[in-house]
């Protein structure tokens, strides 16, 4: 594990390695629907259908098993995030491709038991915002070649703040969707795409920056022709 304590057992066959996902499985959608504290390592073993003396041969404790249901997520994201970053999406119109991307990511992290189990019921430790940040800037530095690619009028200076905004906006509106539940959640990423074609759309003509305007030329009044009563 990246994380927290190794496993107990790490298991070299495949009879092995499927009970150890079915267990794994299993505290998704237990923390996802009591939370971290309210879970424990029995109900988890039953709700894998397993006894909890199995479950303790690869997990001494559930904090080392909430690790490695994050370790396994954060693997599921990055292997979604390589299928969205590929040169055949990359190539549409840059429209086309947040759609995409915005649809795709929301359906993944609705979908996913994982989310909910993590980040809104779990127990959400400094490793793990920092293990997710980094897959954020991953995220935003890999956008940077395509915002080269379709927005040639942005500077490539100003690029990484854009390919950043991009990625966390994305990222917290689908925290505030997961949090309001359907049909709300729906309407807030729609709208994420809405805001987010607009703010690109800003870069598709030669871009200057606040520093670099120049000052407004202001006119001299022209003197008053009446001088008074």
């Amino acid at each position: 594990m990246k994380r927290g304590s190794p496993l107990r057992r790490v298991p070299t066959q495949a009879r092995s390695q499927a009970r150890l996902e079915r267990m794994m499985d299993a505290a998704e959608h237990e923390l996802a629907e009591v939370g971290y504290e309210a879970a424990t390592m029995q109900a988890i073993a039953a709700r894998a259908e397993t006894s909890i003396g199995s479950l303790y041969q690869f997990f001494p404790n559930k904090q080392v098993l909430f690790d490695a249901i994050s370790d396994r997520y954060l693997t599921r994201v990055r292997g979604m995030l390589d299928l969205l970053l590929s040169e055949e999406l990359m190539a549409r119109p840059w429209t086309e491709v947040l759609e995409t991307a915005v649809d795709a990511i929301w359906a993944f992290d609705r979908d996913d038991p994982a989310v909910r189990a993590i980040w809104i019921q779990g127990r959400v430790t400094p490793e793990l915002i920092h293990a997710g940040s980094a897959i954020n800037r991953e995220m935003a530095t890999r956008l940077e070649a395509f915002l080269a690619q379709h927005l040639p009028a942005l500077p490539s200076a100003h690029r990484p703040v854009v390919a950043t905004m991009v990625v966390e906006t994305i990222s917290s509106m689908i925290f505030v969707a997961t949090l309001r539940g359907e049909p709300a959640a729906s309407q807030v990423m729609e709208e994420t795409k809405v805001l987010l074609r607009r703010y690109l759309e800003g870069y598709e003509r030669p871009f200057r920056s606040e520093a670099t305007k120049s000052p407004a030329k202001v006119r001299p009044k022209a003197p008053s022709k009446h001088r008074g009563r």
